[in-house]
């Protein structure tokens, strides 16, 4: 009995040394570098880029390049049924590793807003850059690049915002936005 408990201790010890050996090879995530946090307000919902355009009953205006390793990590929309037209706000959330959440504050490497309103302030910002490459204006913020474009949807206009952290490559964001198509009504 003693060298059978004898044998699974050793057992048990080697497992655990071995599983914290692997461990500690395996390194954790880093998440420096150039980040952008926000927060999601009340109402945003997760959802996936083929239900938002089945609601707005056009293409989703997503960018077609990306750096190396980045993705649309999470989709959020949030219907403004009390505004006249009925419109939408979409926020894709895009990094080369998961999103990190505390309560409604994000932190990712890029975001793309879409918002529908008859301003377009996008373009009529004197004070901000005017990049033609990505048909927009680019805001440097204390803390963020902000490169605003406006596209036109079926109903309203809609303002597209792609930002990230000042500490991320100006000429990628650049590219990113460029990328961003214009509007395009899917075929019922």
């Amino acid at each position: 009995m003693k060298t059978i408990l004898t044998i699974i201790m050793i057992t048990l010890i080697a497992m655990t040394v071995s599983c914290t050996a692997k461990s500690q090879d395996t390194p954790v995530p880093d998440y420096s570098g150039p980040t952008v946090t926000d927060s999601l307000m009340d109402g945003y919902q997760q959802t996936t880029i083929k239900e938002v355009e089945s609601f707005i009953r056009s293409k989703l205006q997503v960018p077609t390049y990306l750096p190396p390793s980045y993705e649309i990590q999470e989709v959020y929309y949030k219907h403004h049924p009390e505004s006249s037209p009925p419109v939408t706000s979409i926020y894709l959330l895009i990094s080369d590793q998961p999103v990190e959440w505390k309560g409604t504050q994000f932190r990712c490497r890029l975001v793309v807003y879409i918002g529908w309103n008859k301003a377009t302030l996008g373009l009529k910002m004197p004070w901000a850059e005017f990049i033609e490459e990505a048909g927009g204006r680019l805001e440097e913020k204390e803390d963020k690049y902000v490169l605003w474009k406006a596209s036109y949807g079926e109903f309203l206009d809609s303002t597209v915002q792609v930002y990230a952290s000042r500490d991320f490559s100006r000429d990628e964001l650049i590219k990113v936005a460029a990328s961003i198509p214009g509007y395009e009504k899917i075929e019922e």
